[in-house]
C-alpha cells in the first residue's frame, strides 16, 4: 500500500522536471534519477540515527511527495501533456515496444511467482537483511561468519 508514496513523488518529479526539458523522456528520467537519489538519501539517513523501520519510512516519504506537490503547483510554464500517436511510429518501434513489454511482464512473473531459495540467498542474503531490520540500520554489525 505504501509503494504508492514514493511512485506519487516520481510522478510529481516528471511534472516539476518537465519544466526544463523537452521531451517526456528526459524529464522521467531525471525524475528517476531524483527519486532514486532521495531514496539513498532517506536510507542512509535514517540508518544513520538507527531510525530504519517502516513509520519514519513512510513519514519521509510522505513529507518529501507532500512537498514535491505542492512545488508542482508553483510554476511559470504551463503544463502540456504529451499526446502519444501509435499510428506515426515506425514498425520497428512498435516491435521493440511490444519486446520491451513483454520482457517486463515476464521477469514480473517469475518475481512473483519464484520465491529466493537457493543456499546463497537463505545463508547469506537473508541473514543480513534480518539483522538490518532488527539493528534498524544498514551499517556493518559483528558476526562469526565471513560471508557476511
Amino acid at each position: 500500500m505504501f509503494i504508492f508514496i514514493p511512485l506519487l513523488f516520481l510522478f510529481f518529479c516528471s511534472v516539476i522536471t518537465r519544466r526544463y526539458f523537452e521531451s517526456w523522456r528526459a524529464a522521467l528520467l531525471s525524475a528517476a534519477i531524483i527519486t532514486a537519489t532521495v531514496l539513498t538519501g532517506i536510507t542512509e539517513s535514517l540508518s544513520l540515527i538507527q531510525a530504519l523501520s517502516l513509520y519514519p519510512v513512510v513519514m519521509a516519504w510522505l513529507i518529501l511527495t507532500i512537498a514535491a506537490g505542492k512545488f508542482c503547483s508553483i510554476g511559470r510554464r504551463p503544463l502540456v501533456w504529451p499526446s502519444i500517436n501509435f499510428q506515426t511510429w515506425f514498425l520497428s518501434e512498435k516491435i521493440l515496444l511490444g519486446i520491451i513489454i513483454f520482457i517486463g511482464m515476464v521477469t514480473a512473473l517469475t518475481a512473483a511467482v519464484g520465491s529466493p531459495n537457493t543456499w546463497d540467498s537463505m545463508t547469506y542474503h537473508l541473514p543480513r537483511v534480518e539483522h538490518w531490520i532488527q539493528n534498524r540500520t544498514v551499517a556493518f554489525y559483528p558476526t562469526n561468519i565471513i560471508r557476511q
